[in-house]
């Protein structure tokens, strides 16, 4: 069953599968090679950035549960959502502190002086997925995602204007910009 970007609706919660910005922490660690962090760290951000992985079978698991609407991460997850939102005529409230980052992202961005969220949510490649679930997918991901190996994470809601907006840390919340990569922009 093919899910697309188009069937987001006021009141679904808006999910991801795993964390986000090491391909973008990774790019960084290639262009800033002296940069001090552990090897534990620059090794899997560099190999975030030089293999990702795309996640199929995860989306093939959210597929069946009935999700409203998916897309990976390619562009950076405020690209992406500008695009469910668009596409489902909706807009949604992603919390910041809900994010999640790994700790190696964070320990990269805290010695570079940037701010691991900016990778997150701007950095692409991710390739992690993003959807939006309805209460009863959400029900069935609840109860048989782990099972199948598969970590989720609620980052917002979709809701009835058109406006895509950011909970900062600081609970202010201010639009999103579109941000990511644009394959059009040349």
């Amino acid at each position: 069953m093919a899910v697309y970007r188009s069937g987001a609706r006021p009141g679904d919660h808006v999910y991801v599968t795993g964390a986000l910005g090491a391909p973008a922490a990774g790019l960084y660690l290639f262009q800033k090679p002296a940069l001090p962090c552990s090897p534990q760290s620059a090794d899997y951000c560099r190999l975030a950035h030089t293999a990702p992985r795309p996640k199929v079978e995860a989306g093939r698991f959210l597929a069946s549960c009935g999700v409203s609407s998916m897309d990976d991460i390619s562009d950076g997850l405020a690209s992406e959502m500008h695009e469910i939102c668009e596409s489902s005529g909706v807009g949604c409230l992603i919390r910041a502190s809900d994010i999640p980052v790994d700790p190696r992202v964070r320990e990269i961005a805290e010695q570079s002086g940037l701010d691991p969220l900016n990778w997150a949510l701007f950095g692409g490649e991710d390739l992690e997925l993003v959807f939006t679930a309805g209460l009863e997918a959400e029900e069935k991901i609840k109860r048989h995602a782990g099972k199948a190996g598969i970590q989720v994470y609620r980052v917002g809601v979709i809701t009835v204007s058109r406006d895509v907006c950011l909970e900062d840390p600081d609970g202010k919340i201010v639009p999103l910009p579109r941000g990511g990569y644009d394959h059009f922009n040349i």
